[in-house]
């Protein structure tokens, strides 16, 4: 997008060592969209060896406590890195095609996966507020949903999640990212 940022101080590493990891950000549809990707703010790009699936997706969550995957990208082991952004830039990966959305609450995951790192690649993120405050956790979320949610050795984006029990990094800050 072109867009340069320098102020924003807090970020996230996304990938660290060998391993994969996969992020998991809510995000509230207040009205019926057709979206295309996901952007989000790339701080500082990586140097590392791409394993498994380096992807975006989202997830719509479902009444009963779970998530299906509707939307992501291809793989793509330079994601994080800096052949794909410049850093401190705003950053856009398109799904492999266009989601009718409803309205409704989704869940936007960012999966980073490696076998080595040499720089970690980090990207743009707030203090977690809810770390600190039990009664901020759930939210107005139902079936033990979180507001936010980290998990490690996930090679791949998975079709289906159960929320309550996925989603669990209540100590990290959180991604800025969005869909578009």
């Amino acid at each position: 997008m072109g867009l340069t940022i320098t102020s924003i101080s807090t970020t996230l590493t996304i990938a660290s060592g060998a391993g994969s990891t996969i992020r998991f950000i809510p995000v509230w549809l207040q009205s019926a969209q057709t979206l295309n990707g996901v952007i989000w703010f790339q701080a500082a790009t990586g140097s590392y060896t791409a394993n498994n699936t380096n992807a975006v997706g989202l997830y719509n969550y479902l009444q009963n406590g779970s998530a299906s995957l509707v939307a992501s990208s291809s793989n793509d082991p330079n994601i994080w890195s800096g052949s794909y952004s410049a850093g401190n830039t705003f950053v856009t990966k398109s799904f492999t095609s266009t989601y009718a959305a409803s309205a409704g609450l989704y869940y936007i995951a960012l999966l980073a996966s490696t076998s080595a790192v040499t720089t970690n690649p980090t990207i743009g993120a707030g203090t977690n507020l809810v770390a600190t405050n039990i009664g901020l956790r759930q939210l107005d979320f139902t079936n033990g949903t979180l507001s936010y949610g980290v998990r490690a050795t996930v090679g791949s984006l998975p079709g289906s999640v159960a929320v309550g029990t996925y989603l669990n990094g209540l100590t990290q800050n959180i991604p800025y990212a969005a869909v578009y």
